[in-house]
């Protein structure tokens, strides 16, 4: 797939919208996205700020409609496919959310934070099966993915809740030891909680 040109492919919103987007002040860029929809139905970045601020209130079926609309107009662009992942996920939709998270992978395979919702999607399925998956995903993802910390951090919140504390230490501190130092206190808090 060719990679994306954000300046050829993303509209434009008024910088109001933006700042308002960052500040949090959600219903004022909700409403003001909504106006610029009805004006123009396929205006991205408006589709995209819609679908975030469903999902952060938990409306995840209606993040999910903005969300479709943004990978159907924009195939490429992966957090799209991220953010629609994790929708299916809150909803408990682990094969919608599997295919999410592949799609973004397509596209680029060095973001751990996919790789992670991938597992988690196949660990939520409750099964033997999908709890094998979730752990070969993350056995074998490190090497390709930039932030190295976060993968054994994932596989020992997984291993933590399977009732295997002693693995979930060691990923713990696995991911203590490949964290840069602005990040090692989630990895070292976990590790205290264990030791307890």
């Amino acid at each position: 797939m060719k990679s994306l040109n954000f300046d050829e492919k993303l509209d434009a919103v008024p910088d109001e919208v933006i700042a308002a987007f960052k500040a949090e002040k959600f219903d004022e860029c909700l409403s003001a996205c909504e106006k610029i929809l009805s004006q123009n139905p396929t205006n991205k970045i408006a589709l995209i700020y819609c679908g975030i601020i469903n999902q952060e209130r938990n409306e995840d079926e209606k993040a999910l409609a903005y969300f479709n609309a943004v990978t159907e107009a924009m195939p490429n662009f992966r957090y799209a496919w991220q953010y629609k992942g994790i929708s299916h996920l809150k909803r408990k939709e682990c094969d919608e959310a599997k295919e999410a998270f592949m799609s973004a992978l397509d596209l680029y395979k060095g973001d751990a934070a996919n790789w992670c919702f991938l597992a988690l999607s196949a660990y939520m399925k409750g099964t033997e099966d999908g709890k094998a998956a979730a752990f070969y995903v993350l056995d074998h993802c490190l090497d390709m993915v930039d932030n190295k910390s976060m993968i054994p951090l994932a596989k020992g919140i997984l291993e933590q809740d399977d009732g295997r504390d002693q693995d979930a230490l060691i990923s713990y501190m696995q991911s203590q030891i490949l964290a840069p130092e602005n990040e090692k206190d989630v990895s070292a808090e976990k590790i205290g909680r264990l030791l307890k």
